[in-house]
């Protein structure tokens, strides 16, 4: 049969200088050093080849005799005789006898001997050749071992000396289809960005070593997205999503099963809410002002009772109050006055008219507009509607508009503020009238009017003390007991000042029978009447029926339900018809803005809504 020889004609690289303690020869071939001749690697090998194992010694001296003996590892990769022993084919070129001894578990032993009894081998020399044969079954994928275990020499068999005597290893083999080098595992360097938040979707890039193609990544114990391969030394993917903040290790999964690990290498944190930016209003946003002296309207004096300054605070996606932020002043006279924008520029803005104006917060965050108006006492009253609004992104960068609404209304100036003023019949037969005041200034007090025609009106009663200058709400009554037989009587206050001059109320009305209160016709149901005028500007009556002694609620609502502005607050009326004077004020004092409201009487079991609308 042909065999295929696999003999390699390269010298050996390796050689084994003899000096290893307990692995060298001692006397006079204590300097011999053995080697293999050819390649200590074989790769290709398939089955029924041959394998040449070649020794070589150098340095010999006086050597008549040597022996070697070689181990296989597996036994059943070489050919084997009947007995499961090792099969070789011996040659030789420098001893005359040469041949195989008795075989070991794994190999054979090979000795040689010089047949003249006065020669001697000296120098280098060949201790011998064996050729092995690759068994049927093996393949090249199959990985052998050759390995040379102890080596003798010297001039007789008695006189020999033994290298590697305890068979521990001469590091002499030949390693038949070796397998490949390992492949290292990957190994994880860096993340970078090394943070994300736990909702994930970071994109980040993994540097390492021995990355491959069709690798996975790991945050945790959770997979990562978008994987994808750069190179040996550069991932990237994206972060999943995390259960709760902290870090984690990145783990980089070869597809041969291999991982490298950075530990805590990525840190995950809370996703920090979305910050909006807020326009706040800085000032009162309703004003009620009374006119400056003609000529003075369109310079700016400071005065808080005749300008209106509104003011807005600006804060950024920070929480910063920030500078330099545009702010649009739309302005709407509603009246017929002119009024003045007096700050940042003078501008004057017609009745029936819109401006609009720009202008940049300052330090704080703050951006203002003044107004201002002029007129005498015959001048009517007149109010501006003024809306700030600007736009700016939150922190996901989303723009978003914002707006505040103020709104300011000049009358001539009064001493004092009605906030209510009302009548009814008391129960031993009188007339009790009742008001309040929201605020006042210099008030001496009040006179009382009465009248049977509603044309020809004169005082009765002592004057009403007043409180001076207050801003707290003030309520005040009078009882009228001496009354004329009338059917109707008429009423209003003059309200009179400390330097002299009068202002005065509208008029409320009380039904009398013609000769006596105790015989007034009682009305025979509870009623809520429409309000009159409506729509009306600045003021209106609300009128309503009681059949009986009762305890009354009646309250002003916007179109949301929030209450505007509490006229009687379950407070006991007698039975009667009554009249309640409302001025477009809510609860503080302030002019609320037109639009359509409700107003609400409550008696006992009683209750009825309607509609009224202030159009200032």
């Amino acid at each position: 049969m042909m065999r295929n020889c696999v003999r390699k004609a390269t010298p050996l690289a390796l050689a084994l200088v003899l000096a290893y303690a307990g692995n060298a020869f001692a006397g006079a071939n204590e300097n011999v050093v053995l080697s293999l001749n050819g390649d200590t690697e074989i790769s290709g090998v398939g089955p029924g080849q041959e394998v040449i194992v070649e020794v070589l010694a150098s340095g010999m001296v006086g050597v008549k005799q040597f022996e070697w003996t070689i181990e296989v590892d597996p036994l059943g990769a070489f050919e084997l005789n009947g007995d499961g022993e090792l099969i070789a084919a011996v040659s030789g070129l420098n001893f005359p006898t040469i041949g195989l001894t008795q075989p070991v578990a794994n190999g054979l032993g090979l000795a040689g001997a010089v047949l003249d009894a006065d020669a001697t081998i000296d120098g280098d020399a060949t201790l011998g050749i064996l050729t092995l044969t690759t068994a049927a079954d093996f393949t090249t994928e199959t990985t052998a071992t050759i390995r040379i275990v102890n080596v003798s020499m010297g001039p007789s068999t008695v006189d020999r000396d033994v290298q590697n005597p305890d068979a521990t290893g001469l590091d002499l083999q030949i390693i038949v289809n070796p397998p490949p080098p390992p492949i290292p595992p990957p190994v994880v360097t860096s993340i970078d960005p090394p943070e994300g938040f736990v909702s994930g979707g970071t994109a980040v890039t993994i540097t390492g070593t021995d990355f491959q193609d069709g690798a996975t990544v790991n945050f945790g114990a959770t997979a990562a997205t978008n994987v994808v391969f750069n190179s040996a030394t550069s991932l990237t993917a994206t972060a999943p999503a995390a259960a709760a903040a902290g870090a984690v290790n990145v783990s980089v999964n070869n597809p041969d099963a291999q991982t490298g690990t950075l530990d805590n290498a990525f840190t995950y944190n809370e996703i920090p809410p979305v910050i909006e930016p807020t326009l706040a209003a800085a000032s009162a946003e309703d004003r009620s002002l009374d006119f400056s002296s003609l000529g003075a309207g369109s310079t700016l004096d400071g005065n808080a009772k005749t300008e209106a300054a509104f003011s807005v605070r600006f804060t950024d996606n920070t929480l910063s109050a920030a500078a330099g932020q545009e702010i649009t002043w739309t302005i709407t006279n509603e009246g017929t006055v002119t009024v003045f924008l007096v700050d940042p520029e003078v501008l004057a803005i017609e009745g029936g008219t819109t401006q609009v104006v720009t202008a940049n917060t300052g330090a704080g965050g703050i951006g203002s507009a003044t107004f201002d108006a002029e007129g005498d006492r015959s001048t009517s009253s007149t109010s501006i509607l003024v809306i700030a609004t600007t736009i700016a992104d939150n922190s996901d960068g989303v723009s978003r508009p914002f707006s505040i609404t103020f709104n300011a209304q000049w009358d001539v100036p009064v001493a004092a503020e009605l906030a209510s003023f009302a009548g009814s019949i008391s129960a031993d037969d009188g007339v009790v009238l009742e008001w309040s005041v929201a605020s006042q200034t210099n008030n001496l007090g009040w006179e009382i009017y009465r009248s049977l025609d509603n044309f020809i009106f004169e005082r009765v009663g002592d004057l009403v003390p007043g409180d001076g200058t207050t801003d707290e709400f003030k309520s005040y009554s009078f009882f009228d007991q001496d009354l004329p037989a009338t059917d109707m009587l008429y009423y209003y206050l003059r309200q009179v000042d400390l330097d002299g001059t009068a202002t005065r109320s509208s008029t409320v009305e009380m039904l009398l029978t013609p000769t006596n209160i105790a015989q007034q016709i009682l009305p025979t149901a509870n009623f809520l009447r429409q309000n009159f005028p409506n729509p009306f500007n600045p003021e209106t009556t609300l009128s309503f029926d009681l059949k009986d002694d009762s305890v009354v609620t009646l309250k002003i609502y916007d179109m949301t339900g929030q209450v505007v502005r509490t006229l009687v607050n379950g407070q006991s009326f007698v039975a009667g018809a009554y009249q309640i004077l409302w001025d477009a004020k809510n609860n503080n004092g302030q002019k609320v803005s037109s639009g359509v409201y409700l107003y609400q009487l409550k008696t006992g079991k009683f209750t009825s809504l309607k509609k009224m609308t202030l159009v200032r």
